[in-house]
């Protein structure tokens, strides 16, 4: 499995099927919103189509923020992470944002275990 470090915090583990932990994050009204620009949640046959249609175009990863499994990313061979209201969005960028996204998201559900 592929890995990336992105700094002592943050991780970028290579894709594997865990929608278990994933679809936890997009059971989230507000990520679903952010990431997507989605008013509805995912649900298991969303999460995994869009799995399969990301790992198929680019480098998918999970991010692992202070050794929890938080969030995904697909690097794209163009390069480009994503883009908000017509601007690119640097890599950089994206993990500053997720970071303090998935601080956020793990503080409101203390129940889950982010450990997976």
């Amino acid at each position: 499995m592929k890995s990336r470090s992105v700094d002592g915090e943050i991780k970028l583990v290579g894709y594997y099927p865990n929608y278990k932990t994933a679809l936890a994050w997009y059971l989230d009204p507000e990520v679903c919103k952010q990431v997507d620009n989605r008013d509805e949640v995912y649900d298991m046959k969303l999460l995994k189509s869009m799995y399969g249609y990301l790992n198929e175009r680019g480098e998918l990863y999970y991010i692992k923020y202070k050794n929890r499994l938080c969030g995904d990313v697909c690097l794209h061979p163009d390069g480009e992470m994503l883009a908000i209201s017509g601007q690119t969005v640097t890599c950089e960028e994206y993990l500053f944002w997720l970071g303090m996204v998935c601080d956020n998201v793990t503080a409101s559900m203390p129940d889950v275990d982010w450990s997976a």
